[in-house]
């Protein structure tokens, strides 16, 4: 171009299962609804923000995680071979 810039062709594009346009003009749709009004954010409050934090928490109190037991403990002075599992 005149001015020093580039035009670009486009050389693919994708479409999605029901055979519609996507990525284009479409970020990632959410999961969940949530209203995010201006003047929260101009206050500091973000309600996805906090929507996001509760529905994490609560899946984490539904489904509590599985820790493993810690292995047992070694003497570090004189460690010697390690037992075998099962035995």
């Amino acid at each position: 171009m005149v001015d020093g810039g580039y035009t670009f062709v486009p050389e693919f594009g994708i479409y999605d299962l029901e055979r519609r346009w996507t990525v284009e003009n479409d970020g990632v749709s959410s999961d969940i609804e949530v209203d995010n009004p201006s003047k929260d954010l101009v206050a500091g409050r973000d309600r996805q923000l906090e929507r996001a934090v509760a529905e994490v928490l609560k899946r984490i109190e539904a489904e509590k995680p599985a820790r493993p037991a810690p292995p047992p403990s070694k003497d570090l002075r004189n460690p010697g071979p390690l037992p075998l599992p099962g035995g």
